[in-house]
């Protein structure tokens, strides 16, 4: 058991939304540990056996009321496919963390993966917990049929985010105003090792000296 997961879960997965308070904590199954805000999720692979049928908020509280059904989220096993050649998720996340710190970043940002849009920002939060672990050079993205979330598995995290629209004629289209932009994995990976090395410039106020 990671507590640094459970942590991280808490910190940048539950929910926010005062509306839905079974969500605001992690739910102790048998056998794992769930966290979800309705966009993306995840299961960690542990059990806490003295917290097992519990929701517990950040504090340790119990949280009244009844965790949806996880297990039904995600696509049926059968219709998983291995991503070949496969996805490099310890750079992808390097890219998606260092892309949302860029200058006219935008919340609703895409990459496009495999035919999939996926929020730029949602994806680094989500890759976020597997690079706690060094399970996050072996994990894997698991293609999943057109609407249905994208799956990612490692040995002790399974994860799933939500798709997002994508028009295919805007992908890789330069940004206009305070839109966002669509870009393809490629792109990204691309704009992240040509500029991702450049040191951030300082803001010196006395610049005119």
């Amino acid at each position: 058991m990671e507590k640094k997961i459970i942590k991280a879960m808490y910190s940048n997965i539950v929910s926010k939304d005062a509306t839905r308070p079974t969500l605001m904590g992690v739910f102790f199954d048998q056998e794992c540990c769930v966290a979800t805000d309705t966009h993306l999720l995840v299961v960690y692979h542990h059990a806490m056996p003295q917290h097992a049928g519990k929701i517990l908020n950040a504090a340790g509280e119990v949280i009244p009321g009844n965790f949806p059904n996880y297990k039904r989220v995600f696509p049926k096993k059968e219709n998983y496919k291995q991503i070949r050649p496969r996805i490099d998720l310890s750079q992808l996340q390097k890219a998606c963390a260092w892309f949302t710190r860029q200058p006219g970043f935008c919340e609703n940002d895409i990459v496009v993966i495999r035919g999939k849009g996926l929020f730029i920002k949602n994806l680094a939060t989500l890759l976020g917990v597997f690079a706690l672990t060094p399970e996050i050079k072996t994990a894997e993205m698991l293609q999943t049929p057109e609407g249905n979330p994208a799956v990612f598995n490692s040995k002790s995290i399974s994860a799933l985010l939500m798709p997002a629209s994508v028009d295919e004629t805007k992908i890789d289209a330069p940004r206009s105003e305070d839109c966002p932009v669509c870009l393809s994995l490629e792109n990204l990976i691309n704009q992240f090792v040509f500029e991702g090395w450049k040191p951030k410039p300082v803001d010196d106020p006395m610049g005119w000296l």
